[in-house]
Formats: structure tokens, sequence, C-alpha cells
């Protein structure tokens, strides 16, 4: 008999006496299940297949957390302003200085040099450089007439000293 199927009929085996057949009889209960049986063998490692295409990308992430600060770096080495350029001077790196409208800063140390900083690429580095001219402005307004203001008169002086044809009592003097 297999498992599952009922049986149509059954047998009984007497020894010494022919086979019966007897119907069967209502179906058992589902007996209980039975111990987990040895694990097989692993089967064949198949070949990869290809690749397949990328997929959209996704949606942005949340911002992360600020990071904590870091240490304090080191001081800088500053300029050192020296106003306009003197053939003369010795300049050490850093120094600063005008010549022509343009602003210099020295990368090495130099001088007294004649050349002028826009003809010594080798020691001078245009830190900014001189602006074109610009176009002439539009021609300002008239300006307003300005106000004329009288000051107030004085007072009339004293009669002066009498003359020197007065002093003589003549009318008329000729020198």
């Amino acid at each position: 008999m297999q498992l599952g199927q009922r049986a149509q009929s059954a047998s009984r085996e007497r020894p010494g006496q022919p086979e019966q057949r007897v119907p069967a009889g209502p179906e058992g209960a589902t007996g209980s299940t039975g111990a987990q049986g040895i694990q097989g063998l692993t089967g064949a490692t198949a070949t990869p297949g290809a690749a397949g295409p990328a997929g959209p990308q996704g949606p942005q992430g949340l911002q992360g957390l600020t990071g904590s600060t870091g240490p304090q770096g080191s001081m800088g080495a500053g300029f050192n302003f020296r106003n306009a350029f003197d053939p003369t001077a010795t300049y050490a790196v850093n120094d600063v200085l005008t010549y022509s409208g343009s602003t210099y800063v020295a990368n090495a140390t130099n001088g007294p040099n004649p050349l002028t900083p826009d003809a010594n690429p080798s020691a001078w580095v245009v830190m900014a450089a001189q602006g074109a001219t610009g176009v002439p402005g539009a021609v300002g307004p008239q300006g307003s007439n300005g106000v004329s203001v009288v000051g107030p008169q004085d007072p009339a002086g004293a009669d002066g000293l009498p003359g020197r044809l007065a002093l003589l009592g003549r009318k008329e003097f000729k020198v």
C-alpha cells in the first residue's frame, strides 16, 4: 500500500489458507512527524549570469550631523607692507609694495635691485594689478546760482585833517 492512498481492500495472510480479501476500514489519524533526515550534498555552483542594467539613482539621504571643530592651525606668515618700490632697499619674503599702480609681494629675498617688480618675476608676484582707466563720466548738471549777501554798512568815519591848501589859505596849489 502506498502512503496517502486508501486501500480498496486489504488481505490477511494465514498460513495454509488461501488469501482472503477484506474491505478496508476507515482511514486512521495522521501520525507524528518523523525525525529530520541528514543534510544532502551541496549542489553544483552555477555560472554567474551577466550583470543587469544599473538602477535609477535613489533619493538624497538626510543631512548628516555637524562634525566636531578641528584643532586650531598654526599661525601663518603675515605680510609686511613696505610702501612704494625703492630700488635701494632690501626686501624679504612676504614684503608687499606698490609700483605703477599695482601691488606686489616678494616671493624671494632680493635687493638692492635696479629691476622693477614688473620686470623681475623671479622675486615678485603681482598681488593686485592696476585696473584699466575707465571711460570719462558724464558732465554733471549746472549748479545753482549762489546767494549774494550784502553785509551791513559801517558808520561814517571821523572827518580828516585839513589838507595843505586849507592850511596855506589858498584855493589852488600847483606843484
